[in-house]
């Protein structure tokens, strides 16, 4: 019986070292699974998604990136300096970006340009033609918006996506009707082109 007892208690405490054990390796797995970096397109969706929800990033400004490694690269043009603030701040608290390159460029101050920046909208997003693309409805931020409008020394690049080339064409020529417009580079995309 005597060996029995030394089976059981040798068993017995294999079974308490195994229980005590095994949250610790638990935990450790749990760890090393969260340190993984993510792969490159799942960096690229939480790149995209920090930017669209910077609560300052609205149509007049137009972000885009490149990331290679944990490393991003930041492009584009603002018109107000919190934007590219709150971007570079955004991506570095972004789990698997290591560095960001911040390049994007803030747009010159000028009274002029905002005049041309609220008209092109104002005949974008309210001409009929256009009304099916509207604005985003109550509670939606302005960065919604399916065009963007960059204005620099009253020439104006349109980027962004509509539906048809119609609506794209008919956005550019929209804009080159505001007074004051020096120029108008279209950049829409068609969905699905």
């Amino acid at each position: 019986m005597a060996g029995n007892e030394g089976d059981m208690t040798t068993r017995s405490r294999s079974w308490l070292l195994t229980l005590l054990l095994l949250p610790l390796a638990l935990a450790a797995i749990s760890d090393t699974e969260e340190k993984r970096p993510p792969s490159g397109a799942d960096l690229e969706e939480r790149v995209r998604s920090a930017l669209l929800r910077l609560p300052d990033y609205g149509v007049f400004d137009q972000l885009s990136f490149r990331v290679d490694g944990d490393l991003v690269t930041l492009d584009g043009a603002v018109h107000r300096a919190i934007v590219k603030t709150e971007a570079e701040e955004a991506l570095t608290r972004t789990p698997g970006v290591g560095r960001v390159l911040d390049r994007a460029r803030l747009l010159p101050v000028s009274t002029e340009d905002d005049r041309v920046r609220r008209e092109v909208f104002w005949r974008i997003y309210t001409d009929d033609f256009l009304a099916k693309h509207g604005t985003p409805a109550a509670g939606n931020r302005i960065g919604s918006h399916p065009v963007r409008i960059i204005v620099e020394n009253r020439n104006v690049s349109l980027c962004g996506a509509v539906n048809s080339d119609a609506d794209r064409a008919r956005a550019g020529a929209e804009a080159g009707r505001v007074a004051g417009v020096r120029s108008v580079v279209n950049e829409i995309r068609v969905a699905g082109d």
